[in-house]
């Protein structure tokens, strides 16, 4: 089978990621035609293909059906890997497969199909060591310690896992291609760059807390306010901006032990008694003041003495989280996880602006060229 397929930037990862295609490119069907087809409500359907038969070609050069299909079982049997499934999918199964991943499929077979051009273009050859490096990188991202490539390649088996057994060359390939789009260093960070994003993240949780503290002084005018006399639901229609706040209306009923003994929320209800209205708090969906409503008895085993239980409507506003320090290793990998990233978009954009796509059963996934390549643009 042709290497067409196996070309893939971080292909491990690509591969785990949830798949999914928002084009919105509006299509017409050609039933009368053989193809792939995406339909309207995102269902596939394969007309009248040989396995050999083009789908599309990609600067003249063929992609076909058998290639359609053999990426399509690799990605399904990657799923597989990772939810520790067997490999036996029946057609059905398959099938329900091809509807879900289907566009991203298509998408997908272009790109490949562009690196390799350029790899071959520019004489990218890996070393054995990055290739070496690129497949344990692939077994730490699926998680099988106790497996090897070729193990899982012969678990898949046929085209799909010929694919897969190529893999890690593609990967280390793909690093090199990267890099030809790019002055950055995409295998170091350096002190500099660090530095850089620790200012970054200082400024970013000063701004954070800024911001909060200003939510915090609304909030406690608001209370202000209701303690006067004023309707708890109109200030926190008022004040919410933030989704399904409920706008004072009954937010539940909770035991003590929902919430976490080191939160505010829960010191505060210890002694808070109906018609209390709380400071603000800090709660999972944004900063808010919480009046209590009625308090009573949860329920708990005979013998047991039940828990509190607290019937709350609450006012919400929106909170701003602070970044997480990371430690000078994660931080590392983040920084250079994103200038990979940048470096093929970079790449992605100048293959797809020279690339000629043909359909050459008619329109198959897409109306026109050009709406292919505005999508190619915005993997």
């Amino acid at each position: 089978m042709r290497e067409i397929l196996t070309r893939s930037c971080l292909f491990a990862v690509a591969l785990l990621c949830a798949l999914s295609c928002g084009s919105g490119c509006s299509r017409r069907e050609h039933p009368q035609k053989p193809g792939i087809y995406i339909n309207a409500d995102r269902t596939v359907r394969i007309t009248e293909l040989a396995d050999d038969d083009p789908v599309l070609y990609v600067n003249g050069e063929k992609i076909s059906r058998r290639n359609f299909e053999a990426l399509t079982r690799l990605h399904e049997c990657i799923w597989r890997i990772s939810t520790g499934q067997p490999f036996d999918a029946t057609e059905e199964e398959m099938a329900d497969y091809r509807i879900k991943a289907g566009p991203s499929i298509m998408l997908q077979l272009i790109h490949h199909e562009l690196f390799r051009q350029y790899a071959r273009e520019i004489a990218a050859v890996p070393s054995a060591e990055q290739v070496r490096a690129a497949g344990e990188a692939m077994l730490r991202a699926l998680r099988r310690k106790n497996a090897t490539i070729d193990s899982l390649a012969d678990a898949i088996g046929g085209d799909a896992g010929e694919l897969f057994r190529k893999a890690p060359y593609v990967d280390a390939q793909d690093a090199l291609l990267r890099q030809s789009v790019t002055t950055n260093d995409l295998d170091h960070v350096s002190e500099a760059e660090i530095q850089e994003r620790l200012a970054f993240v200082a400024k970013f949780d000063a701004n954070a807390e800024k911001l909060n503290a200003k939510a915090r002084e609304r909030l406690a005018e608001a209370k202000k306010r209701i303690l006067a006399g004023a309707d708890f639901a109109a200030e926190a229609r008022n004040i919410a901006d933030v989704v399904n706040p409920q706008y004072g209306e009954e937010w539940g009923r909770f035991e003590i032990q929902e919430f976490p003994s080191n939160e505010e929320l829960h010191k505060w209800l210890l002694t808070a008694q109906p018609g209390d209205i709380s400071d603000p708090v800090d709660l999972d969906d944004g900063l808010a003041i919480v009046k209590v409503v009625e308090r009573g008895k949860g329920e708990a085993p005979d013998g047991v003495e039940p828990p509190d239980a607290f019937t709350l409507v609450r006012c919400t506003t929106k909170a701003f989280e602070k970044m997480r320090f990371q430690d000078r290793a994660e931080m590392t990998q983040q920084l250079l996880l994103w200038k990979r990233e940048d470096a093929q978009r970079t790449l992605g954009t100048m293959l797809t602006d020279r690339a000629v796509i043909e359909y050459p059963n008619g329109t198959n996934l897409f109306d026109n060229v050009a709406s292919a390549a505005k999508e190619m643009k915005r993997r």
